[in-house]
């Protein structure tokens, strides 16, 4: 993603998202989710699953899924 002229590219806030979703993903692992989990599916469906085999379910449809919490 290229930046506004005048502006300075976010690489923090992707890294931050990256080390999120990678805490998650060894807490399915591991199956240690407590609760629901929110996903953002594209740039602007956002539904919440309550298990992990809807996540793995949800992540080979959509490949970019992101997790928000």
């Amino acid at each position: 993603m290229n930046p506004r002229p005048g502006q300075r590219p976010r690489l923090n806030k992707r890294r931050k998202q990256s080390t999120a979703q990678n805490r998650l993903a060894k807490a399915v692992a591991k199956g240690a989710t407590d609760g629901p989990v929110k996903v953002q599916l594209d740039h602007r469906t956002v539904i919440t699953l309550a298990n992990d085999k809807a996540l793995a379910f949800w992540r080979i449809r959509y490949p970019d899924l992101r997790v928000i919490k």
